[in-house]
């Protein structure tokens, strides 16, 4: 299973306040038990950037993804492609200690 987490700008181990405006995801392989930084292609986009983001992430076998908030156009996007958001704390919580 792969999940993709918004990464913070300011620190590669924070997860990021907005899914679709980071600069990086984190993207986990739990089978594989690899972790790869990937650059999004969509945080400039100004129309349906949080669409693209997804169906980039979907076409990658992303099916989870984890940010501080997602936007109502990223839930419906997500829903439709069956992939699980789970929105957290991102004052709390850091990437190494999420449990995947």
């Amino acid at each position: 299973m792969k999940t993709a987490i918004s990464v913070s700008d300011k620190d590669e181990n924070k997860v990021c306040d907005h899914f679709v405006r980071c600069k990086k995801f984190m993207v986990i392989d739990s089978e594989n038990k690899t972790r790869e930084l990937i650059s999004n292609p969509y945080q400039m986009t100004i129309e349906d950037a949080g669409i693209h983001a997804v169906n980039y992430l979907k076409a990658l076998g992303i099916s989870k993804l984890i940010a501080g908030d997602f936007g109502v156009h990223v839930q419906e996007a997500a829903r439709k492609q069956y992939i699980q958001l789970i929105i957290v704390d991102t004052n709390k919580i850091n990437i190494d200690k999420l449990k995947l």
